[in-house]
């Protein structure tokens, strides 16, 4: 049956996964040599365990499989149990197998109880991330949110895999929950980031994750504040947002907030606000002037 071919296939990725990062600590291997030489390798076979997670998720497994799911819990905690480079890669796949295969309440309840029995302190970091995804599983939302503040910042970008399977299953009140705490630790994230290609990336895919419960109509303030947060690196996205909200003294105050020498307001845009509130144009156009002054002063 394809069941059980999916099955043994997931089993066998997930044993190559596991080998893949021992040979890599035996060699040595830096985070620079595993990027340049075979980290496709494991971004191959986390998408392939991906798609057969999902094959068996979509089929009502036989009662013949529970033995098997026994042993893929032991999987996960394996996974989980050390921490090293591939962290973020283990943190996914237990997030991934918890979320769509190992659904049985029985089994979330007795593997948040494990990992709550360690304690404070004695949990790798992994484990302390499956602890927080087992709390969500488990719909204890406050929880997860407290366990993540105490683990820091490097965990935030775990809250766009619980927003995107919230508002994918419709649950926008507790998708609001999630996207107001990345809303509160935005600035302090992207301010850490070592560049602003990095940054910008982050931003873009923060707002992209976020924005099906907007769309929904979730709280729009909610959005601006995830913007404003985001700035410079949401300048784009928040123009658009002021401009389209008819907003322009706040618009125009962005304009002259970011600072660039070599923005220019696009002309559509100025021509509406050149006739719906040409007095916020004033500050636009001297902070232009005074750049092409200082670029002549230069040249």
């Amino acid at each position: 049956q394809q069941e059980w071919k999916s099955l043994y296939e997931l089993v066998g990725n997930l044993y190559a996964f596991k080998q893949l990062t021992i040979l890599s600590e035996q060699l040595g291997h830096s985070g620079e040599t595993v990027d340049r030489y075979y980290r496709y390798l494991f971004d191959t076979l986390e998408e392939d365990i991906e798609e057969l997670i999902h094959s068996l998720s979509v089929h009502s497994l036989p009662f013949d499989f529970d033995p098997f799911m026994e042993e893929l819990k032991q999987e996960t905690a394996d996974l989980v149990e050390r921490d090293d480079q591939f962290n973020y890669e283990r943190m996914n796949l237990y997030r991934m197998l918890w979320s769509q295969l190992l659904k049985k309440k029985s089994w979330r309840d007795g593997e948040r109880k494990r990992l709550e029995t360690f304690g404070d302190g004695k949990r790798t970091q992994a484990e302390e991330v499956a602890l927080a995804h087992q709390y969500f599983l488990a719909h204890q939302d406050r929880d997860t949110l407290d366990h993540l503040k105490k683990m820091g910042i490097q965990t935030l970008p775990f809250t766009f895999y619980w927003i995107e399977e919230l508002t994918s299953q419709g649950d926008f009140n507790r998708a609001g929950d999630y996207i107001e705490y990345l809303s509160q630790h935005m600035r302090t994230a992207v301010v850490k980031m070592g560049n602003y290609h990095q940054a910008r990336d982050f931003t873009r895919h923060a707002l992209r994750t976020a924005m099906p419960y907007f769309r929904t109509g979730g709280r729009e303030d909610l959005y601006e504040k995830l913007l404003a947060q985001s700035l410079p690196y949401s300048f784009i996205e928040y123009e658009d947002f002021l401009f389209a909200k008819g907003q322009y003294e706040k618009w125009g105050e962005l304009f002259t907030y970011a600072n660039y020498e070599s923005l220019s307001v696009p002309n559509d845009k100025m021509k509406i606000v050149q006739k719906e509130a040409p007095e916020v144009l004033l500050p636009i156009l001297h902070q232009a002037a005074d750049g092409l002054i200082a670029q002549k002063n230069r040249s």
